[in-house]
């Protein structure tokens, strides 16, 4: 299973077991099927950064310490292992075609 992008609310909520969500239900179901569940966190590295909305105007966001540790629970969890670049995704795919 492939999550791609998650929030860090789906993250926060995994990283405590919680699953009142179809995505978070179906991560913590993955996980006790021995399903290996693959995860891009949005929130990956602490500070800022920027986005360009359609608008043209720049929204500078700040990933928090918090989000960030909620990510570093999770590669400690059985059965999750975190994605951090989009990049990667295509390896996996190709390797879990096997």
């Amino acid at each position: 299973m492939i999550i791609a992008p998650a929030t860090s609310n789906t993250i926060a909520k995994v990283a405590v077991g919680i699953s009142d969500t179809l995505l978070t239900n179906a991560i913590i179901q993955g996980i006790k099927g021995n399903i290996p569940v693959y995860i891009l966190p949005t929130d990956l590295i602490e500070g800022e950064t920027s986005t360009i909305l359609p608008s043209g105007k720049e929204l500078r966001l700040r990933v928090r310490k918090e989000d960030v540790l909620n990510v570093l629970k999770l590669k400690d969890m059985e059965g999750i292992k975190i994605i951090k670049d989009p990049s990667n995704i295509f390896e996996i795919i190709k390797k879990l075609d096997k």
